[in-house]
């Protein structure tokens, strides 16, 4: 499939290229071949008539070359603006759609809980995997949702961390509706360790930092909770991860994930597959 695919797309190169430069010489080469001669024509004209010298002639005709370089370069700089503009609307579709997502701000701290009330959601509209769900979370409490494989448990903590929108019902963060809320307090509020984690190709150190500066005993108390610190100790604080995390265990980065969450401090801990 890919040898397919990549034979396909050389093919579409290559008619591209055939006509890129059938282009190029129609407008270049024979073009310019019309303009000099009607450029030396015109000035044998008045040249014989006696109105301009010889010399006049020869000089608008080697000017004539300068005049058709630009031209030359118009169908391209038409085609670049075309697809600049069609850039241009999808970061402007993509930045609207960021700036709706801005919302009001709200303590890192939950002190009533989480509510869900009838709330609804699919990936696909006719295809819900969320169906009219109610449930209350109170802070400070634990809770355990179990569910068979594919039932929507990954989608609901998605959800929560304003990840899947539009949904219908309502969710309350301590009575602040979690679509209004902004993106940077959610996630000041609230950490998710995933199932997948993606890890840099740099040391587990930096990984768990995201790059960001901490107290170092502070990051080294994340990684000691995190069951890290053996990791570290028989592989080598400079020791790279890998991209992606190919260097490591499954188990190993999830352990990177949860130093992360554990390192931000966010009150409100969310573990997809936490037996795992």
């Amino acid at each position: 499939l890919f040898e397919a695919d990549n034979g396909e797309l050389e093919r579409v190169k290559l008619r591209r290229r055939w006509w890129s430069y059938l282009l190029s010489d129609v407008t270049y080469n024979l073009l310019g071949l019309v303009m000099q001669m009607g450029v030396m024509s015109a000035g044998a004209y008045l040249a014989i008539r006696g109105r301009i010298a010889a010399g006049t002639v020869l000089i608008f005709t080697n000017l004539s070359n300068s005049v058709m370089q630009p031209i030359n370069e118009l169908p391209q700089g038409f085609a670049n603006i075309r697809a600049a503009h069609a850039l241009i609307e999808k970061l402007a579709g993509l930045a609207e759609e960021n700036a709706s997502r801005a919302g009001e701000g709200v303590p890192a701290r939950l002190e009533r809980g989480i509510e869900l009330s009838h709330v609804s959601f699919g990936y696909e509209k006719e295809k819900p995997v969320l169906r009219d769900v109610s449930l209350t979370l109170k802070a400070g409490g634990k809770y355990a949702l179990v569910g068979a494989s594919g039932c929507g448990k990954t989608t609901l903590l998605n959800l929560l961390m304003g990840g899947c929108e539009p949904y219908d019902g309502s969710v309350h963060i301590d009575g602040h509706e979690l679509s209004g809320i902004s993106p940077d307090s959610l996630y000041d509020l609230m950490s998710l360790i995933d199932q997948n984690v993606f890890l840099f190709d740099d040391t587990i150190e930096r990984n768990v930092t995201m790059f960001r500066e901490f107290p170092p005993e502070r990051v080294q108390d994340a990684i000691a909770r995190a069951g890290l610190s053996e990791v570290i100790s028989r592989k080598g604080a400079d020791y790279r991860c890998g991209e992606g995390g190919g260097g490591l265990s499954g188990g190993e980065r999830q352990r990177v994930s949860i130093a992360r969450c554990l390192l931000h401090g966010a009150p409100v801990l969310l573990l997809d597959e936490a037996t795992a």
